[in-house]
């Protein structure tokens, strides 16, 4: 299973969310899936949507742009362990359950994808 975090610039988990079929909408309107308290994001900023196996990130024309690992993107596959940023908030998908995932250093240990490097700013 999947999972989104909400992580602080320490790497710190605010909250997370379980990834399955049903995309999952993030922002700050009442209508998001995933609300998260930010006002540099738009009320819709970006979806996470799964196709068979793979997931994949999706700006939802958000004012302020969604990138992942830095690179700003409309839309791009997931990799295990990689940091989306929106607006002043950012997020990690992981495979890594919440019992496990306490902060981004958490990773380097538990993720199918060790090679990774992660970095919070």
């Amino acid at each position: 299973m999947a999972f989104l975090y909400q992580i602080r610039t320490d790497g710190l988990a605010v909250q997370h969310w379980a990834l399955g079929q049903k995309p999952l909408v993030i922002g700050r309107g009442d209508h998001a899936d995933a609300r998260v308290e930010d006002n540099t994001l738009s009320s819709s900023h970006f979806l996470i949507l799964s196709q068979g196996a793979d997931f994949y990130a999706m700006d939802l024309r958000s004012s302020n742009g969604t990138s992942v690992n830095g690179s700003r993107i409309l839309s791009r596959k997931l990799q295990l362990g990689e940091v989306i940023h929106a607006g002043q908030s950012q997020f990690c998908f992981t495979d890594c359950p919440p019992s496990i995932f306490t902060n981004l250093s958490v990773l380097a240990s538990v993720t199918t994808h060790p090679a990774q490097a992660i970095q919070t700013t």
